[in-house]
């Protein structure tokens, strides 16, 4: 069975979203539990598998390149989340973790959310788009809240996460939908 490079882009996306719902999950189920160092450790995990879906999505996207084409913005997406594992693996701090999950999910949503919405109106990117949305103004209330508790932190990386992958999820299952369809002659 050949997959196409569309399915693949979705496919990544998808993968992306349910990466996201895992930490989210486990970062709001774990947050009485962990430590910031176990916490800098999940949300590396988590920063590096987005970013390399991310990427994944960035090739498959730049596959069929379109005159509206954003594919440079999850190349930059899934480097900022790269950078920002590394960095909480570095510095396992709350505030340090703070800033680099409200950095990460503003720049690298705002990324995203650029791609998202350059695409043509009728196409699924928008689900990506509006979760997007949603995951910069989480990190925007991450950065503005000024010092978060321990308790607190894992919750808000949470949200953010599983913000972000139910509206992942929801555009790889539109897309699914829409290649299995046949498409009506014009």
């Amino acid at each position: 069975m050949v997959i196409s490079s569309g399915a693949k882009l979705w496919l990544a996306i998808l993968g992306r979203g349910i990466v996201a719902m895992a930490f989210g999950v486990v970062a709001i189920a774990s947050s009485a539990r962990m430590t910031v160092d176990q916490l800098s450790l999940l949300y590396a995990g988590y920063a590096l598998a987005e970013g390399s879906f991310i990427g994944l999505a960035a090739f498959q996207a730049g596959q069929h390149r379109t005159p509206r084409d954003h594919s440079w913005a999850l190349v930059v997406a899934g480097a900022v989340s790269f950078v920002a594992a590394i960095l909480a693996v570095i510095s396992p701090y709350t505030l340090a973790l703070r800033v680099v999950g409200g950095v990460r999910a503003v720049v690298a949503s705002g990324l995203e959310g650029l791609w998202a919405f350059g695409q043509k109106r009728d196409e699924r990117q928008w689900f990506v788009g509006f979760g997007d949305v949603g995951a910069i103004i989480f990190g925007g209330t991450l950065l503005a809240w000024p010092g978060p508790a321990v308790l607190a932190l894992p919750w808000l990386l949470g949200i953010i996460a599983l913000f972000n992958g139910a509206f992942s999820i929801a555009g790889a299952f539109s897309e699914a939908k829409a290649i299995s369809e046949p498409r009506a002659a014009t």
